[in-house]
């Protein structure tokens, strides 16, 4: 028996290692995940590969590419300082492992840059092999591809012209830098005075990127952003006199952004342009944000951070990947400039919700690009912002739990909803049925549609059972809130809970409390304190 068993243990290793993937392993007690990270790849995608727990296996072959490098194998640092592994190389590990892939640029015939290369031609690519300042403006023609070498600065006085039809490719090695400054109305890197972009893609190095009056990165006075892809690297893209950092140069609108890796400092010192976006007087365009950090500041505290410029008609599109983080200037209010146009602003931290985010965090502000629906509680510590976005619903189907000292801040947007429902001694939106967590802290709503129930002595909008209510707001929106049974006010204490501060300023409201509890005021057997409407 014992022999039938080796011999059978035998087969299966010889099995794993058959084919450069799979092991044929599903339960995760006996398995270990391989994670594969493309490390500044431009396409191609790997899902995680579970292989056996101290079992032999094979990795997976390589699926990721990267413009103008080759791929010379796999490492467990990104830098290649740690252990080194070959594509399919049998591996035998007990711990889950990330690997990345190790890239070396091709043998290609790059033209080396001097202080006197001011047309980058079709076809060409160019590179560095010491610092270089040029004190002109470079023009590209056609498609060129610049490699920021290793240890090297590339130092240009007036900018990088990339006009509408040329595209430029940036790909940076280590600390290989890129300092491009625009001048008399045109963009750091893109097109000239009232010219649009043309296609630049960043994939990697150190950019600084500054306009006059056009953008950072985009399009010149008068020009539209064009495409700007940034993959990797560190970008810092500054606009002045009305340019954004990234997008339209003054009165031009921000074209198509998108971001997947990376980080983007995108930064406006002067005039009414967006960070990323339209520039004063422009439309916002299409802004993708699929990776990376990314933080984008406007000059006016009125104009968004990402968006349209001051005076623009449009804000445009902003698409977030799930997960994605960005930090934006202002707060997510509205307000309404000389002509009666109603603008939003972007602010503090984003991120885009799923069903797993169920812990909100002190400081941060979380919205939807799609109905979401979170079947656990969720938690609200600290101060809170939650956006809805028209046409999105978040469903709570355990309720927010907003318990004293905490806040929770909830902008919503045209038809954004959120559906928040208690369980048992559980506010919809408030306090619990838990020992000390009894009482609500304070909620404010802005706006959007909200549709809150308390269970069980739990009030609608308010404390759990036997909670009070600290200070309630509603500025706006569409407010439905139940206090379904046992005693809970619609808004207000839970069972046997006071009512606290209520404030209601403007949008219709919706209150019902239950068996001996308020619409609006205290739960059963609980004192209403201060209500103004």
């Amino acid at each position: 028996m014992a022999r039938t068993v080796s011999i059978l243990l035998t087969v299966l290793m010889l099995l794993l290692l058959v084919s450069c993937s799979g092991d044929g392993v599903v339960d995760d007690i006996f398995t270990v995940t391989v994670t594969y990270d493309g490390n500044g790849s431009t396409s191609g995608e790997m899902a995680p590969q579970k292989v056996g727990r101290g079992i032999d296996a094979r990795l997976e072959a390589n699926a990721f590419e990267k413009t103008d490098y080759r791929f010379t194998g796999w490492n467990t640092a990104s830098d290649g300082s740690g252990t080194a592994y070959t594509d399919c190389q049998s591996i035998n590990t007990k711990g889950d492992l990330t690997l990345y892939v190790q890239w070396e640029l091709d043998e290609i015939e790059a033209i080396i840059l001097t202080g006197d290369s001011t047309i980058w031609t079709d076809g060409s690519t160019y590179t560095l092999n010491s610092d270089v300042t040029i004190n002109d403006r470079v023009t590209v023609t056609g498609a060129v591809t610049l490699i920021l070498s290793d240890g090297y600065t590339l130092s240009i006085e007036y900018g990088i012209n990339v006009s509408e039809g040329n595209s430029l490719t940036i790909n940076g090695e280590g600390s290989g830098t890129l300092i491009s400054t625009g001048g008399g109305g045109t963009a750091g890197i893109g097109g000239g005075g009232q010219e649009n972009s043309g296609t630049i893609t960043i994939n990697g190095g150190t950019i600084y990127a500054t306009g006059s009056t056009g953008a950072g990165i985009g399009g010149g006075h008068y020009g539209n952003g064009g495409n700007i892809t940034i993959n990797g690297g560190t970008v810092n893209a500054t606009g002045e006199g009305g340019g954004a950092a990234i997008g339209g140069g003054r009165h031009g609108s921000g074209g198509n952004i998108t971001i997947s890796g990376g980080t983007v400092n995108a930064t406006i010192n002067d005039g009414g342009g967006a960070g990323i976006g339209g520039g004063q007087s422009g439309n916002g365009g299409n802004v993708t944000i699929n990776g990376g950090t990314v933080n984008a500041n406007s000059h006016l505290s009125y104009v968004s951070g990402i968006g349209k410029g001051l005076s623009g008609a449009e804000e445009g599109t902003l698409t977030l990947g799930e997960g994605i983080t960005l930090k934006v200037s202002v707060d997510n209010s509205t307000w309404s400039d000389y002509n009666g146009t109603t603008h939003r602003r972007y602010m503090k931290t984003v991120t885009i919700l799923s069903e797993s985010s169920k812990n909100w965090t002190d400081g941060n502000t979380y919205t939807l690009n799609s109905d979401v629906t979170i079947n656990d509680f969720v938690t609200v510590t600290g101060n809170v912002t939650l956006i809805l976005p028209d046409g999105y619903t978040l469903t709570a189907s355990r309720g927010i739990i907003v318990t004293e000292g905490n806040s929770l801040t909830i902008n919503g947007e045209g038809s954004g909803t959120l559906i928040a429902n208690g369980v048992i001694g559980f506010a919809g939106i408030g306090g619990t049925v838990d020992v000390g967590e009894h009482d609500c802290g304070n909620i404010t709503i802005n706006g959007g549609i909200v549709n809150a129930t308390g269970k069980v002595g739990g009030a609608g909008i308010g404390g759990g059972d036997h909670g009070n209510c600290e200070t309630i707001t509603i500025n706006g929106g569409t407010v439905s809130a139940i206090g379904e049974s046992q005693g809970g006010a619609g808004i207000g204490g839970g069972y046997d809970g006071n009512g606290g501060t209520i404030i209601i300023n403007d949008g219709t409201v919706n209150a019902t409390g239950k068996v001996g509890g308020a619409g609006i005021g205290g739960g059963d057997h609980g004192n209403c304190e201060t209500i103004t409407i």
